[in-house]
């Protein structure tokens, strides 16, 4: 499984699974300071942040996001963070 966050609030709900160190972690910009990504690397945590935000509701940035995860881990399960939106 590989687990993608987008906003601070996902990534403090699926912290303690994170700091396990058990599953890749993707992030969008901005999630977390450089020095959190680099505290969070120390662990031993996989972690990758893209370099451009992510909107939780925009379904064409959260699918692009997820087509280039796949390209890094083909057939795993992805956790994806993401609201539904109205429309």
């Amino acid at each position: 499984m590989v687990i993608f966050v987008v906003t601070r609030n996902g990534y403090e709900e699926m912290k303690s699974l994170i700091m396990s160190a058990q599953y890749p972690v993707w992030i969008g910009a901005g999630v977390l300071i450089d020095r959190e990504i680099d505290a969070i690397r120390t662990l031993g945590v996989e972690l990758t942040n893209f370099t451009y935000t992510v909107a939780p509701d925009d379904r064409y940035q959260v699918e692009c996001a997820l087509e280039t995860i796949d390209q890094h881990h083909p057939g795993q399960r992805v956790w994806c963070e993401r609201i539904a939106s109205d429309a």
